[in-house]
């Protein structure tokens, strides 16, 4: 993973808020080494407000001043990242960057320029093609259907199967698993978050108002024969999980750590019964194989015996060396500059635990009561535009 300085993370979201962010690393420093005058650009920039205010903080920081400026740094669609490493996709994942190429790929204008070939005289915008990608990716049939003619819709499924197969796959995986006899599906996530998602169907009631029938309809939850939320409410516990764990381990208080490794260098005896948390989150990594560093908050003396202490201890030893806050807006990540290399690794650190676990296989024998062992991702988990 390339590594950079705090003057340079500065540098790196200025040109992401003037739209930039497609380019490599060092090209975004070249673009803002090569600009005289960047206050001038800001009624051009993508995001003006956050371009200028990145640019006032660079202003003040090479005067040695303090800036309080947070920088932004956004996952690279983050749903396809989480699929392609459950359904083992090569592919999907180097279009997400989650395996290192020496450029910042961008899957969905690969997507796009490829349906732009195949569609010659079509009017086709890139956006147009994200959003029908993003949405039909959770599982959407409609949302492709509004935003394509009849004779292009075709071409974007034969495009999207064919370039990201095994995560699209996957997605047609979670369509079958709907089961019209349930009322809520529940799961259970590395870190002990229980997820409820409920089922929800439309009752319908006529009332008299003024005289006059009219029929209310009301969303409630029951039995539906048929429903596509799986897949995005799955995807999206995940993406949550990562959220989570990202802002614990890089803001975990330093006792917190301390307390743990005391607890891991105990061996004498206990009589005393195991933190109740600390059993249900190892039998959480036992099921899911994620570790979540919750467990350090729990961690003593009486309970140290109920764990395997080098697999915590490979834990504590990757998380970084000093504490700071992270801000975050669904998968983006806001951190001083000075912490930019630390909140990128614990991100990538994420990826490859996920690579790694069976996480997708106890979110379907949760799912559906049956035992599932999924396979481990089989390609090097990199990472360097996995949050960019």
């Amino acid at each position: 993973m390339d590594k950079f300085t705090a003057e340079e993370y500065l540098k790196i979201d200025i040109a992401n808020n003037f739209g930039k962010d497609k380019l490599n690393y060092k090209d975004r420093i070249k673009w803002f080494d090569s600009q005289e005058n960047l206050e001038s650009l800001t009624s051009n920039a993508k995001e003006p407000a956050m371009f200028l205010a990145g640019v006032l903080a660079y202003r003040k920081a090479i005067k040695g001043e303090a800036i309080g400026y947070p920088i932004s740094l956004d996952a690279t669609a983050s749903g396809m990242q989480i699929l392609s490493i459950l359904a083992n996709d090569p592919i999907g994942a180097a279009l997400t960057n989650v395996i290192d190429s020496d450029d910042r790929q961008d899957a969905y204008t690969v997507i796009y320029d490829i349906m732009k070939e195949q569609t010659k005289g079509s009017k086709l915008e890139r956006d147009q093609v994200k959003k029908a990608i993003m949405v039909s990716l959770y599982g959407s049939d409609a949302g492709p259907k509004e935003l394509f003619s009849t004779s292009v819709l075709p071409y974007f499924y034969k495009t999207i199967t064919e370039t990201i197969p095994r995560v699209w796959e996957l997605n047609t995986l979670f369509l079958g698993l709907w089961n019209k006899e349930v009322e809520e599906y529940r799961w259970t996530l590395p870190d002990n978050f229980h997820v409820v998602s409920e089922v929800h169907n439309i009752k319908e009631e006529t009332v008299i108002f003024d005289g006059k029938p009219i029929t209310v309809k009301t969303k409630v939850k029951a039995k539906n024969d048929y429903g596509r939320s799986l897949g995005a409410n799955t995807i999206h516990s995940i993406d949550a999980y990562f959220v989570r764990e990202v802002v614990r381990r890089c803001s975990l208080d330093r006792e917190i750590i301390l307390r743990a490794k005391a607890a891991l260098c105990y061996f004498g005896s206990s009589d005393t019964v195991p933190n109740n948390r600390v059993t249900k989150l190892w039998n959480q990594y036992l099921r899911t194989g994620m570790l979540s560093a919750r467990i350090l908050q729990y961690l003593d003396e009486d309970s140290v015996h109920a764990v395997d202490r080098d697999v915590v201890w490979k834990l504590i030893n990757s998380l970084p060396t000093k504490q700071f806050t992270v801000l975050t807006i669904h998968d983006a990540f806001r951190v001083l500059p000075q912490y930019g290399n630390d909140v990128r690794e614990q991100y990538v650190n994420l990826l490859k635990e996920l690579g790694q676990s069976n996480l997708l296989g106890s979110i379907l024998e949760d799912l559906t009561g049956k035992e599932f062992v999924t396979p481990k991702f089989s390609f090097n988990i990199g990472g360097n535009y996995a949050i960019c």
